[in-house]
């Protein structure tokens, strides 16, 4: 499973075929033999790898974690509101919670304590009741140039309707984040106007 997004460019595209998967995936669910639980679990893990849910819900959280003031409107646009934040216990449970169009979840990082030898977190998006609908087992990889958290596992999987609110939003903010920047900000600005005497 990967977290890559697709380009700004192929947005729209992308997501139209994202949809197509996630109808066809589900269209399999439901004509699956409902007695053959192991072969339904492995249905279920590939239609979210195929989706790339796992770093889809990942750049989600990466986002919503800590909302500086700057990106509050944006989440706005994109129906997100962001209603509260808190570490919990020993294995450092991180608990997001928020609305998305309307309908309330909950993000939930929970990490082990450093002591472990291979370093592993789950990442559990939840209903505001509580009941989990996705969770997916994140793996720490370092290497020359970066450090981030990868999803390996699907560890739970209810499909639902939530499935294409978590994707248009996560295409949204792909798209946000990869559209090039046409104008320095006002204090990049002044700062350019400073050094190249413009003022």
């Amino acid at each position: 499973m990967n977290g890559e997004q697709p380009d700004n460019d192929s947005a729209e595209k992308d997501l139209e075929t994202l949809l197509e998967i996630l109808r066809a995936g589900m269209d399999a669910l439901k004509r699956s033999d409902k007695k053959d639980v192991l072969t339904q679990v492995e249905q279920r893990k590939e239609l979210a790898e195929s989706l790339s849910l796992g770093g889809r819900l990942l750049r989600i959280y990466d986002e919503v974690k800590f909302v500086p003031d700057d990106r509050k409107d944006l989440l706005r646009r994109y129906r997100c509101v962001v209603s509260g934040r808190e570490v919990q216990g020993t294995d450092l449970t991180t608990i997001i919670r928020f609305n998305l169009r309307s309908k309330g979840y909950v993000l939930r990082f929970r990490e082990p304590p450093v002591s472990y030898e291979e370093v592993n977190a789950y990442l559990d998006l939840c209903k505001a009741t509580g009941e989990v609908l996705f969770s997916v087992r994140l793996k720490f990889e370092v290497d020359d140039t970066t450090q981030q958290w990868l999803p390996v596992d699907v560890d739970a999987f209810i499909p639902g309707d939530w499935i294409k609110d978590f994707l248009v939003f996560s295409m949204q903010l792909a798209a946000e984040t990869e559209q090039p920047k046409t104008q320095p900000d006002t204090e990049e600005t002044e700062e350019l106007k400073r050094r190249f005497g413009l003022q």
